[in-house]
């Protein structure tokens, strides 16, 4: 299965008490599936293998709800589109996955092509989030993790401009281990906690090299946190299209907008 040219990882969870393996060789044939059975095991799961999304099939409403509730209620998953697959579904059922935050609920007869048409549109969804991001390098997620990532955009914005503010330290302040920080960062921005952090410099280094004209390059460089000016350049002409230089003598331009 892929979606604009790519390979959509997609994870599994079963509960045993439903066949399956029509499911997952289907998914197989598509594309890169990976499967679990044991709910314990599948935060390990997500983590070792990433998905771009999450399908639960289970006809035990406790077991799909208890599991999709904690994906979904869980830091550093609770971006990750969940699916879940079921049998002799109600519409009370619907009502109670849909509170729980499910992306989308179905029942086990549905067509093949029909639940990959509808996986694909949550992931594409998803991916304009990330791309909203990308933009603006701003994370902008109303709801119940918003002050998580307040902390987090606080922490970005307390240290740019040290030079030597890595992953390392995001994990050490959050309390959470590296694999999580960058999962973490992956499902909200679609990049690492590295890529974020540099676009969060460059970003910061347009707005002086517009309102700054007293600073040259090496100086805003070393100013948003980059030890190397060489580098510096390098990231943001492959950021912008356009040499920082280049840039503070073109930012009048119309069409080149920044900001």
């Amino acid at each position: 299965m892929s979606y604009a040219g790519n390979e959509v990882k997609l994870l599994l969870i079963g509960d045993k008490h439903l066949n399956v393996s029509k499911i997952h060789k289907s998914m197989g044939e598509c594309g890169l599936v990976y499967k679990t059975y044991s709910e314990s095991r599948s935060f390990e799961k997500i983590l070792l293998y990433q998905p771009d999304i999450i399908v639960i099939v289970s006809c035990k409403e406790d077991f799909y709800l208890e599991t999709g509730n904690w994906i979904k209620n869980t830091e550093g998953t609770y971006f990750i589109p969940v699916v879940i697959v079921t049998e002799n579904l109600s519409n009370k059922q619907m009502i109670k996955a849909y509170n729980l935050g499910v992306d989308l609920i179905v029942d086990f007869n549905i067509e093949l092509k029909v639940l990959i048409a509808s996986m694909l549109s949550l992931i594409r969804n998803r991916q304009k989030i990330q791309s909203a991001y990308n933009n603006d390098c701003v994370i902008n997620h109303k709801n119940r993790e918003q002050l998580f990532i307040d902390k987090v955009l606080k922490i970005v914005n307390d240290n740019y401009e040290n030079p030597e503010f890595e992953v390392r330290d995001f994990s050490t302040i959050l309390n959470k281990s590296r694999t999580w920080v960058y999962l973490w960062f992956k499902n909200v921005t679609g990049g690492s906690a590295s890529d974020f952090l540099r676009n969060y410099r460059l970003n910061k280094s347009v707005r002086m090299l517009k309102a700054e004209l007293d600073l040259n390059i090496s100086e805003i460089a070393y100013k948003v946190g980059f030890s190397d000016p060489k580098y510096f350049s390098k990231q943001f002409k492959k950021q912008y299209g356009i040499s920082p230089m280049a840039f503070r003598k073109r930012n009048n331009v119309s069409g080149l907008d920044f900001s």
